[in-house]
């Protein structure tokens, strides 16, 4: 991962705890409600987890939630750019319902610097997405994580807002011919 990938967070309260379950296994219905993309969170962070212990590396990822359920889509790139510039590619093309975009940063906690996964989500027409942050530490056993995941921020969201062709309508202030 180049140095340009990872961020810099300030950390802030609001913690919550990190998904101590395997890998989420997602229906149709689970999707339709509330709690779409904070499961869609838990799933980052716990892929992410397995991912640094497993590989000792994280390729940024988004998950989306769809109708039809979560999907992953990896973003090997070579700088922060082009990760943001694919992740908007695919969210034009997907239109999901929320996403989560999931890579390795770092943030300031008490004073002191430390690495962190990162995972900046939204859901569809939110102005904002809440950055959300996974501190962890490199030991002698490996990838230590703490065993919570904190709200760090807000940054703007990655998906573009579609206007209706009604509001597309309301928004033109010209005459429209019709031949």
């Amino acid at each position: 991962m180049t140095q340009d990938m990872r961020h810099t967070l300030t950390w802030q309260a609001s913690v919550r705890e990190v998904p101590k379950a395997s890998a989420i296994s997602v229906s149709d219905r689970a999707l339709e409600d509330a709690g779409a993309l904070e499961m869609a969170v838990r799933h980052a962070f716990w892929e992410a987890c397995e991912l640094l212990r497993r590989d000792g590396a994280l390729m940024p990822f988004t998950v989306v939630c769809t109708p039809s359920g979560m999907e992953m889509a990896d973003h090997p790139a070579a700088s922060s750019d082009e990760v943001y510039e694919g992740v908007k590619t695919l969210l034009a093309r997907v239109a999901p319902e929320a996403y989560v975009l999931c890579y390795d940063g770092s943030i300031d906690v008490d004073g002191r610097h430390t690495d962190a996964v990162v995972c900046e989500a939204a859901r569809r027409g939110d102005s904002e997405a809440t950055l959300l942050a996974l501190p962890y530490t490199i030991g002698e056993n490996g990838y230590v994580f703490d065993d919570a995941y904190a709200c760090v921020g807000v940054t703007s969201q990655l998906q573009r807002r579609t206007m209706s062709p009604n509001a597309r309508l309301g928004a033109f202030s010209g005459t429209l011919l019709f031949v």
